[in-house]
């Protein structure tokens, strides 16, 4: 049976000598009957109050205190974090400069670095890594951190061409302009092995296929080595792999062309040539040399016509006259068409949205090799402005431009969002 405290009301255990909330006691216990309405009264306003008062306002000085010290460990988080997304946001430029060495900068022109004093003559970036050519006293390829330590010679092959696809390296093996043989090899330069004796002149890797020239014919192979297949017996000056078709166009006469491969499955070159189905559709009578497919669309500039930039369907219909410029280089990117053209007498950088309207001035650029690359809202270039040379960069919207490096610039990588 609970016991109720005369001074806060408290129900207190059977026989309690003090209450467990306001701590009232007397010699006689709690319900002895003889405190008075005064003294218990008198023992709440100066005993418990006082004390539950105190008890309070440390209680709140403590969260208080432990709050401070929480925001300011979040506070710090926050600042730590939000400098590291500052950092990370940012894109980091990898390039090699007139004497070949590697080197990377912030895009926006920080954080100069030189990786490595090798003479590079090509360079790919995968992860944390730079994969390049090394053509100093000890040629080969090699590969290093991308804050230029762990560098690792790979082969001792003489190496003319790479590509390193997942885990894997493929390349050429043997002299510069000069057909090569084919292997493959781990990244970390184990299980090599060779895919093809055909003399390579240019290769692509797609899927489970390796597609490359040999000759005037175009080869695929597994990239095992097995199921070496011929998909067109002529002199390709340029070939894309997009979906289920090849798409080439002719070093005789720039046609533009296709080919399922489908089609190469089903019978070989010598087959489909006797009973007349070359598999190949021409898709147009204009001079191609440099295209580019974005979704249905093959973009090309028509050297037939001063290099003006042309569209057509994947199907060869629709064909369109973008504009009347003579382009250099291109590249497509969502519903814009980045380009180098000539007019007024210079090298302009333009865009134009990819049906022909918009078009827009963005900056000179002095230089019909100007190295496009678009990431994210900016587009990466290399302009010569009056004996002034350098990598700049410049929004879509053709504001905020500003130039990066001084000098001239051989070969450039751009990586989205990496700060290591």
């Amino acid at each position: 049976m609970s016991e109720k405290c005369p001074v806060c009301k408290n129900e207190c255990e059977a026989n309690a000598t003090s209450c467990s909330i306001c701590g009232f006691a007397d010699e006689f216990g709690i319900n002895n009957g003889g405190v008075t309405p005064e003294g218990a009264q008198h023992w709440l306003d100066t005993v418990v109050k006082p004390y539950r008062a105190k008890w309070e306002k440390e209680g709140l000085l403590a969260q208080l205190a432990a709050a401070k010290e929480q925001n300011f460990e979040l506070q710090k988080k926050l600042q730590e974090a939000g400098s590291k997304t500052e950092v990370q946001n940012k894109d980091m430029i990898f390039y090699t400069e007139i004497n070949d060495n590697l080197y990377k900068i912030f895009n926006d022109g920080t954080g100069r670095q030189k990786i490595s004093d090798d003479e590079i003559v090509s360079f790919e970036v995968v992860g944390d890594w730079v994969y390049y050519e090394n053509r100093q006293k000890s040629p080969g390829l090699y590969r290093i951190r991308i804050d230029g330590t762990g560098r690792q010679n790979i082969s001792d092959d003489k190496i003319v061409g790479f590509n390193v696809v997942g885990d894997w390296v493929y390349y050429r093996k043997g002299k510069i302009m000069e057909p090569c043989s084919f292997y493959k090899m781990q990244i970390d330069g184990t299980s090599r092995q060779k895919i093809s004796d055909d003399k390579i002149l240019g290769f692509k890797v797609v899927d489970d296929w390796v597609y490359y020239e040999s000759g005037d014919s175009l080869y695929r192979v597994q990239v095992d080595g097995t199921d070496r297949q011929m998909v067109i017996d002529d002199h390709t000056y340029s070939f894309r792999v997009v979906g289920d078709w090849v798409y080439y166009s002719a070093f005789n006469n720039g046609r533009l062309y296709k080919i399922s491969t489908r089609k190469i499955g089903e019978l070989n070159w010598f087959r489909r040539m006797l009973r007349g189905d070359f598999g190949y559709q021409k898709l147009s009578n204009d001079d191609i040399w440099d295209f580019e497919i974005a979704g249905d669309w093959v973009y090309y500039n028509n050297s037939g016509d001063d290099y003006c930039l042309c569209r057509m369907r994947i199907d060869g219909t629709g064909r369109q006259k973008l504009n009347g410029d003579h382009i250099s280089e291109f590249i497509v990117v969502g519903d814009w068409v980045y380009y180098n053209g000539f007019s007024a007498d210079d090298w302009h950088l333009y865009s134009i949205r990819i049906d022909g309207t918009g078009r827009q001035k963005l900056s000179k650029v002095g230089d019909s090799s100007s190295k496009l690359i678009v990431v994210g809202d900016f587009i990466y270039y290399y302009a010569n402005l009056g004996g002034e040379r350098g990598l700049y960069k410049i929004s879509t919207r053709g504001d905020d431009k500003q130039k990066l490096i001084d000098g001239n610039i051989r070969s450039i990588v751009v990586i989205n969002g990496q700060c290591k």
